[in-house]
């Protein structure tokens, strides 16, 4: 026995079927799982793509914010070390 066989008949057990299935006979039943199987599996294929799409999104725009956060940095300690420098040169000229 095949697993979808086997899932095929738990679905013709259970006593209270989806009202979208009920009026269906088993052929169509099955043919009507397989179209659900092959949606979903579809519909996984579409969600994992666009989660995909979004990673290389966000590392991209990280990666953006982290160039331009190091420049802000670098730029920020470029002023502190001239202040720094022009301070004690003018405590060396006031001496």
């Amino acid at each position: 026995v095949q697993e979808d066989d086997v899932e095929l008949n738990t679905l013709f057990s259970v006593n209270q079927l989806s009202p979208a299935v009920t009026h269906l006979s088993r052929g169509q039943l099955e043919q009507r799982y397989l179209e659900l199987l092959c949606d979903h599996q579809q519909s996984t294929e579409r969600f994992a793509y666009t989660l995909r799409q979004l990673r290389q999104q966000h590392r991209q725009e990280l990666e953006k914010l982290q160039t331009e956060l190091d420049a802000a940095h670098e730029q920020l300690h470029s002023w502190h070390t001239e202040e720094a420098g022009s301070t004690a040169s003018s405590q060396c000229k006031d001496e």
